[in-house]
C-alpha cells in the first residue's frame, strides 16, 4: 500500500521467510533480511525477490567461523551492514564502523570500497 521496503527477521526459519516473500515480490519494492545467518544456498532466492542481506556484530566474534564465511559469500549487490547500537547501549554494542571494518577485511577490500558499496546498496534498498 505504501510502496516501502520491508525489514524482516527470520531467526531460525529463514527458508520459510524467503518462500513467503515470493508472493510479495514486485508489490513490495525491496526486502532486508536482517540478521540473516543461514545457508548461502538461500542467497539466489533472496536476490530473486529484490532482497538485501545485512551483516551484523556477530562477524566480530572470532568463533563465528560459519557466519564469517556466509558474510564473504553474500553477493556484493545484496550486501548491507547493521548494528543494534543505540546511545543507551553504546558501551557494550559495537559500532557499524567496527562491523564494516571487519567485513571489509574478510572480503579483502578497503573500508572505503565497502562503504561506497553499502551506501549504493542502501540507496537502492530505500528507493
Amino acid at each position: 500500500e505504501f510502496a516501502r521496503p520491508v525489514v524482516l527477521h527470520g531467526a531460525k526459519c529463514w527458508g520459510e521467510v524467503v518462500r513467503e516473500c515470493r508472493d510479495f515480490a514486485g508489490r513490495i519494492p525491496a526486502f532486508l533480511f536482517h540478521g540473516f545467518s543461514r545457508s548461502p544456498g538461500l542467497l539466489p532466492d533472496i536476490a530473486a525477490v529484490n532482497g538485501f542481506v545485512s551483516v551484523g556484530p556477530a562477524i566480530l566474534n572470532d568463533h563465528a567461523v560459519n557466519y564469517r564465511e556466509l558474510a564473504k559469500a553474500i553477493p556484493a549487490e545484496l550486501l548491507l551492514v547493521e548494528t543494534d547500537r543505540t546511545h543507551e547501549n553504546s558501551a557494550e554494542c559495537p559500532s557499524v564502523t567496527a562491523v564494516a571494518a571487519k567485513l571489509a577485511e574478510l572480503r579483502g577490500v578497503s573500508l572505503a570500497t565497502l562503504e561506497a558499496l553499502v551506501d549504493a546498496n542502501a540507496e537502492r534498498f530505500l528507493g
